[in-house]
């Protein structure tokens, strides 16, 4: 049995062990959720010895994350350290497996129904709540994980709608290499080293606020398509670090 796949099964072990324990913890001391969220990530980052990378600087002064979504390792490495504390946007299926569901529950992220055509009112609603919270809302445009190679998936809208209601401050975050180095699904864990790659964060400035030199990224209005230049800006900062499988 080679190195990866031991620590696949291990990870397993870890994750049937120790995170029904954090989830207790969380209920029982909520006010407490975001010191046991990360111990739970850095036990794990440094017990596996999971190679990551971080390429420029997280901005806490944004209020929303977006990032390209490969594998659960872009969950468990923010949560270990990313300095604030964030609010996972995710779809309700998750919220519905009672394992995986409680440890979603018990630090109250966000959980949408896809189906209810009043999901995005609901989205509106409790981002509000956790913003008001001083958390930070994290969310996959892609809404599922991708292959890991050179596309991503086609972004949806909610992020931008919901950057565009409350007119936030958001920081792009681009995932290299993490499905190819933790893959949970198929029980290989390590091998190489993954990279994030935080973007500078900006301001969504509504179109009526706009300045006619507001013309790039830093600080976006609604006359333009930003989130789709905005994912062809993720994606060609991605495409600079994805080297492809020999």
């Amino acid at each position: 049995m080679n190195t990866r796949k031991l620590k696949g099964i291990l990870s397993y072990i870890y994750t049937f062990t120790v995170v029904p324990f954090i989830i207790a913890l969380m209920y029982l001391i909520p006010k407490q959720q975001r010191r046991f969220r990360r111990w739970c990530g850095t036990w794990f980052m440094t017990l596996f010895h999971i190679k990551v990378r971080v390429e420029g600087e997280f901005d806490t002064s944004a209020q929303v994350v977006i990032l390209n979504h490969q594998s659960y390792l872009d969950v468990i490495f923010l949560e270990a350290f990313y300095p604030g504390d964030l609010c996972w946007v995710a779809k309700k299926e998750l919220g519905d497996l009672f394992f995986y569901g409680h440890a979603l529950k018990a630090p109250k992220m966000i959980l949408l129904d896809r189906e209810d055509k009043r999901s995005l009112v609901m989205l509106f609603k409790l981002a509000k709540e956790r913003l008001e919270e001083n958390r930070i809302l994290a969310i996959f445009p892609e809404g599922t994980r991708s292959a890991g190679k050179e596309d991503f998936l086609p972004f949806k809208n909610g992020a931008k709608l919901l950057i565009e209601k409350y007119n936030l401050r958001y920081q792009p975050i681009v995932v290299v290499h993490t499905r190819r180095f933790f893959d949970i699904g198929k029980l290989l864990v390590g091998g190489g080293e993954s990279l994030f790659v935080p973007l500078s964060a900006r301001d969504f400035v509504p179109k009526e606020k706009a300045k006619p030199a507001d013309t790039d990224l830093q600080s976006n209005n609604e006359s333009t398509d930003w989130f789709a230049a905005l994912r062809e800006e993720m994606h060609t900062c991605y495409m600079q670090h994805y080297q492809p499988q020999e």
